[in-house]
């Protein structure tokens, strides 16, 4: 599994996870740990948000690879670049929209939507969780069991 790859399985993962609903889980592998107590200000997860840096592990004809790589979504320059624009239609529920930087046409392609419901001040899906949100950071972890990991860092964008 190639790290594009492994970046749009995680994509499609965490979209497919928000549009059937939102659970809270544990994990044996400690690579992979979530803490219990994560909030934020709802608020604050409104608007568009560009990935800067994500890094994690994933698993390549049976070994586990390492990547730490940083992005300028402001400046894409490859498909791994990534973005998300999230809206808040009512009440807790929230509309999550993954793009990606199709270097053919030099614009950003939708790449998988789905809607959220935020329960307890905490985002969290099956493979995603929101583990900060601020006005200007967020960040998530996104896990695809044994075929990887990643934590990813996006910042808000104009």
């Amino acid at each position: 599994m190639n790290k594009k790859y492994f970046m749009h399985l995680l994509a499609a993962m965490m979209v497919a996870m928000l549009s059937v609903g939102f659970a809270s889980c544990s994990s044996d592998n400690d690579d992979n740990e979530v803490p219990e107590t994560t909030t934020f200000n709802v608020k604050d997860l409104v608007g568009t948000w560009g990935l800067t840096h994500a890094e994690g592990w994933d698993m390549w004809d049976g070994q586990k690879e390492t990547f730490s790589d940083d992005y300028d979504p402001e400046n894409p320059t490859s498909e791994d670049a990534l973005k998300m624009v999230i809206t808040n239609p009512s009440g807790n529920t929230f509309k999550i929209v993954q793009y990606e930087w199709d270097e053919w046409k030099k614009d950003w392609v939708e790449a998988f939507s789905g809607e959220a419901e935020l329960d307890a001040n905490k985002l969290t899906a099956y493979n995603m969780t929101f583990l900060s949100v601020n006005a200007t950071q967020l960040v998530a972890e996104v896990s695809a069991g044994s075929l990887g990991y990643t934590k990813q860092t996006y910042k808000r964008m104009k």
